[in-house]
């Protein structure tokens, strides 16, 4: 993920939370992600982003699948990267975050698709932004894109 503080890259976790990961990454081939704003920033805690009415040109997206949250026993910590979604809905939105943290409030409550591994500077500089008090950057934090690198990663991981 390219954002204009820096690069940003995690792994998914296809096998945990195999719809989740599927709808984020069709999500990303259709560009859904390209120049949306970090939204939110709660410092300590997270930073999110994807919100497709934060786009430059206002375009009908069409949302990610929703679904329910898929059971598995992974956990929210520092660089876990997962969907966000409002007011009780099910997962599936645009919307995602990244733990600055252990949050252990959000385990089974957000569907968890991947943890960053190369970055944390980067989600470090973006959570220390002056926001406003409804948490938004002062000075925007935009996901120029995100890039779906498959062959890059396993060859790092090798």
């Amino acid at each position: 993920m390219d954002t204009n503080l820096g690069r940003i890259t995690f792994r998914f976790f296809s096998d945990e939370s195999p719809k989740s990961v599927t709808s984020f990454k069709t999500m990303v081939r259709a560009g859904v992600f390209s120049g949306t704003l970090i939204n939110k920033v709660l410092p300590g805690l997270l930073i999110q982003g994807g919100d497709t009415q934060t786009k430059h040109e206002q375009v009908e997206v069409s949302r990610g699948q929703d679904m329910e949250i898929e059971k598995n026993n992974l956990k929210h910590h520092a660089g876990t990267v997962s969907l966000a979604y409002r007011k009780g809905a099910a997962a599936g939105e645009t919307e995602f975050f990244i733990c600055l943290q252990e949050v252990s409030y959000f385990d089974g409550k957000h569907n968890i698709i991947g943890e960053v591994i190369s970055g944390l500077k980067v989600v470090d500089a973006i959570s220390n932004v002056p926001r406003n008090l409804k948490q938004f950057p002062l000075h925007q934090v935009r996901i120029q894109r995100i890039s779906l690198e498959e062959q890059e990663f396993l060859r790092e991981v090798r």
